[in-house]
């Protein structure tokens, strides 16, 4: 009798298995899968349809390249938009109307436009974190004065292999060390965790600026040449976008963005260049930074200051301009230059963070970890004290390598 029950349920357990899909999945042709790696999300609240999803696909089976040249590379790739009143309807939609099974799982890198970020970003978050296909690993990006439907149009439309793109300046952030890519998971945890500050990296469009006589003897020559877009669109990391919670409050410029990474000790190559009296500029490349923060405190555990320490090592790289660059006895006075100008710059960024009221350098989450039980009396009113903070910043700079300048300058 207890056999015929195991058979039974046996039996049973293999008809639900094969009859239901969920519990054994079908199998699916690698030639039946979209292999997507970029998608771009609005959300505009005007609009009927206020989802839009835009997917990159290649048409072709063209090695990518990250500039196409030809026309051939050129229509390899396509835009699909999709708008429905929802995320979830759009994704449908996009299943439904493609010839191949859309899937998230490859996709490498969410492009959000700035109307979506500066009205509510949880619109396009909720629905790409609660997709179980996404992978957390991710990178997600704003682009800076249109949608991400505008800006995948206009460089797909130019050949721009995107996504391959994005990868090579990430592996290769050490050239401009201006760039802290944003992971899916990361911008989960700053949203769940503490005040909901977070920045996320921020692209551009680029377009050639042309004098108004170019612009004339264009349009006497050929009238049809004037309307076709520029050629020498490019796009470029312009910053971070700063996001309060759900929404985008401002800016921080490339310059900015150099500061941050500077202060957060996540350079990782980059340079500054000084201008000397004679105009010339000299460019000195970074070799390693290290930092501190140290909280002052007064005998009743009120916060006095706090101490930013920069130490900088680096290496002459480059000198610009006719003239002379002296000799090896002015690398104090160079040393010094480039002090001068970090702390500048550091005390510009503290500033804006003060007068945004917006904690982006984490000052807060750095005295909760070095002063925990200090912190707890200090947390609920550390919002209105950090306007009245007082900062002392200490920038020390070591050139360690010179290649010998007076024998550049003969």
């Amino acid at each position: 009798m207890k056999k015929i029950k195991i058979y039974v349920m046996l039996v049973i357990f293999i008809l639900i298995a094969f009859g239901s899909k969920q519990l054994i999945p079908s199998k699916k042709e690698i030639s039946a899968l979209e292999i997507v790696k970029i998608i771009g999300l609005d959300y505009e609240e005007k609009t009927d349809k206020k989802a839009r999803i835009s997917i990159v696909i290649n048409k072709g089976t063209e090695i990518a390249s990250s500039d196409a040249t030809t026309e051939e590379d050129i229509s390899t790739q396509e835009v699909l938009k999709y708008e429905e009143k929802s995320f979830n309807t759009a994704f449908r939609t996009a299943q439904f109307y493609n010839e191949k099974i859309i899937t998230t799982s490859h996709v490498r890198h969410f492009l959000i436009g700035e109307e979506t970020i500066n009205k509510d970003i949880d619109k396009v978050i909720d629905r790409i974190a609660r997709d179980p296909e996404t992978r957390l690993t991710a990178k997600v990006y704003t682009v800076k004065d249109m949608t991400a439907n505008e800006f995948l149009t206009k460089l797909i439309s130019k050949g721009y292999y995107l996504s391959e793109k994005l990868d090579s300046i990430e592996d290769k952030k050490t050239y401009q060390t201006i760039m802290i890519p944003l992971k899916m998971i990361d911008l989960l945890e700053h949203k769940l965790s503490g005040n909901g500050i977070y920045l996320i990296p921020t692209l551009e469009i680029k377009e050639k600026k042309e004098s108004k006589e170019n612009k004339q003897e264009e349009n006497e020559k050929n009238k049809k040449e004037s309307n076709e877009e520029n050629k020498d669109l490019k796009f470029d990391f312009y910053g971070y976008s700063i996001m309060k919670r759900n929404k985008c409050i401002g800016y921080l410029n490339k310059k900015e963005a150099i500061i941050y990474a500077l202060l957060k000790n996540k350079i990782d190559g980059g340079s500054i260049d000084i201008t000397l009296k004679n105009k010339n500029i000299i460019s000195f490349g970074i070799t390693k930074v290290t930092g501190s923060t140290k909280f002052i405190f007064d005998s009743s555990d009120h916060l006095e200051r706090i101490e930013l320490k920069v130490n900088l090592v680096t290496s002459l790289d480059e000198v610009a301009g006719e003239g002379s660059i002296d000799n090896v006895g002015n690398i104090k006075k160079y040393e010094k230059l480039q002090e001068e100008k970090v702390e500048k710059q550091v005390y510009e960024l503290i500033n804006k963070s003060k007068n945004m009221n917006c904690d982006f350098l984490g000052i807060e989450k750095t005295l909760q970890i070095k002063h925990p039980y200090k912190y707890k009396k200090l947390q609920d009113n550390f919002n209105n004290a950090f306007k009245s903070l007082e900062f002392k910043i200490n920038v020390n700079c070591k050139i360690d390598r010179t290649y010998d300048l007076i024998k550049i300058d003969k």
